[in-house]
């Protein structure tokens, strides 16, 4: 990966707060160069501030709190340099947190900085989440390999597996290019825009499901038996949800770019990634957004992983902009395209978005899809719109379509051989 695409990457992932995990050499430039950041996002306009936390001369109390005996009971305070950045993340700046020499961090220590990857929260402190334009709390790590640290340890499971990983590219003809200028601040860092996921994230999951689905449990869960590649990336539901979000991340901004899609695969999934892309190329998902402009052109995809993918991709696209045409579209093109299918394929594509309308909390969109009420009758030229695209809510239309399988909670089948994707016809 060269180093230009190495930069970008890392404020793609920041900004889509990914925790971002580079590893090197000792002396290669490392902390320097997350520094950079700061003036490097400034040059775009975004406000930055990095914060340097060493982790080997760190103690859990300056990452899960310290305790502190108080009338209402033990209180967990943060520490100031947490107070420090929500004050700045609440002004508007991109708050870097920067956990460096992760390999001669304790195993205690790291345990500490668990809820803080995940959840952004230090103590009893909840930081802000990083939001495109509004300023926010992210992180990114650094350490040398494990025989070059100073009494160096493996990245501990649970902790690798909340990181991105990526070898930090610098060899001497970049050294000695940036040399010459004395080391400059990035130029032209990728900006988010503010509604990457809302137009790109449903795409990628559902491509991820579909992928999943059809390799079955080794692709979504698999730990190396290896305990010295657990402390790099491997396959899991988090590092897959990570994958998705960066996905959309670098779609918003360099769209179709596989030397950035690559790199931020391989170092979330590690050995998934390139079967991954190699399944997403054979899919050749048509785009929800032209399905709608049409919806009596759509003819659902024969193969059931295709077909998941295709109507879970269509779902999220409607729930990310709803209109009542929108929701019409989509009745339309379901309504008419799940009746081909047999009964164990319209179960499996009746489960899908069944689960889309079920899987949102209190007041989520996606459950909005099935559980709003009656659109507004809109009948075609040919009066034949009455039928699926007005007077019916969606989920009595797929009840109507699916029938009782749609709900049933029997566990399908793999589509194909447990970790072996079929890419033969797509």
């Amino acid at each position: 990966m060269e180093f230009k695409h190495f930069v970008q990457l890392i404020a793609i992932g920041l900004q889509a707060r990914i925790p971002m995990h580079m590893t090197g050499f000792p002396g290669v430039g490392k902390t320097e160069f997350t520094k950079s950041l700061e003036t490097g996002f400034a040059r775009v306009g975004l406000k930055c501030k990095v914060f340097i936390l060493i982790g080997s001369v760190r103690e859990p109390q300056d990452f899960g709190g310290f305790p502190v005996s108080t009338p209402e009971g033990v209180r967990l305070l943060p520490m100031a340099w947490a107070r420090d950045a929500k004050r700045l993340a609440e002004d508007g700046y991109l708050v870097i947190v920067f956990l460096d020499e992760l390999t001669t961090v304790p195993p205690t220590t790291q345990a500490a900085m668990l809820r803080l990857l995940t959840e952004n929260v230090c103590g009893e402190l909840a930081l802000p989440h990083y939001e495109p334009g509004k300023g926010g709390v992210v992180y990114l790590c650094a350490s040398n390999a494990v025989e070059w640290a100073a009494g160096g340890q493996e990245i501990q499971p649970p902790m690798a597996n909340r990181l991105w990983h990526g070898d930090f590219p610098m060899d001497h003809e970049t050294w000695c290019d940036m040399l010459l200028s004395d080391f400059p601040a990035p130029n032209d860092l990728p900006i988010l825009p503010a509604d990457y996921l809302h137009k790109h994230h449903h795409q990628q999951r559902a491509v991820i499901a579909a992928y999943v689905k059809a390799a079955g449990h080794d692709a979504w869960m698999a730990p190396p038996e290896d305990p010295a590649r657990r402390s790099g990336p491997w396959p899991s539901g988090r590092t897959w949800y990570l994958a998705s979000r960066l996905l959309a991340a670098i779609e918003a901004v360099s769209p179709g770019n596989r030397l950035l899609q690559g790199p931020a695969l391989a170092g979330l999934v590690g050995d998934q990634a390139l079967p991954f892309l190699e399944y997403r190329e054979m899919l050749n998902l048509p785009d929800p957004e032209d399905i709608l402009k049409d919806p009596r052109r759509f003819v659902l995809p024969d193969r059931v992983d295709r077909a998941y993918a295709v109507c879970y991709s269509l779902a999220g696209a409607v729930i990310n902009h709803k209109t009542p045409e929108r929701w019409e579209a989509a009745m339309i093109a379901l309504g008419n395209q799940t009746l081909r299918l047999d009964p164990q394929r319209r179960s499996q594509v009746g489960r899908v978005l069944a689960r889309a309308a079920g899987g949102a909390g209190a007041g989520g969109a996606s459950a909005q899809l099935f559980c709003t009420g009656p659109l507004q009758p809109r009948a075609g030229r040919d009066g034949s719109d009455c039928e699926y695209g007005g007077g019916f809510p969606l989920a009595a239309l797929l009840q109507r379509c699916l029938g009782g399988d749609a709900h049933r909670r029997a566990e399908c089948q793999p589509a194909y051989p447990r970790g072996q994707p079929s890419l033969a016809r797509p």
